[in-house]
């Protein structure tokens, strides 16, 4: 999951033109471990994941490759 996640943060990043530095300034972490989480050297945790989402355009579900199912499992 790393992988994908890495790879996201790194495409839409870099598709939008946004800087590691500003990515990093909104989702108040530095730009080496915005690097960290391209690289898949590091994980974000949810609450970081939600800001570069936010940052991003795109909801946590397609940040880090998730489809939900089309109906809730029943018990």
């Amino acid at each position: 999951m790393y992988n994908i996640i890495s790879k996201r943060i790194k495409a839409l990043r870099t598709n939008l033109c946004i800087t590691r530095k500003d990515l990093g300034e909104y989702a108040h972490v530095s730009p080496y471990s915005i690097a960290n989480y391209e690289v898949g050297r590091r994980m974000p945790d949810i609450e970081t994941l939600c800001l570069i989402a936010d940052c991003l355009g795109v909801s946590l579900d397609d940040l880090v490759g998730r489809t939900p199912p089309e109906a809730p499992m029943k018990k």
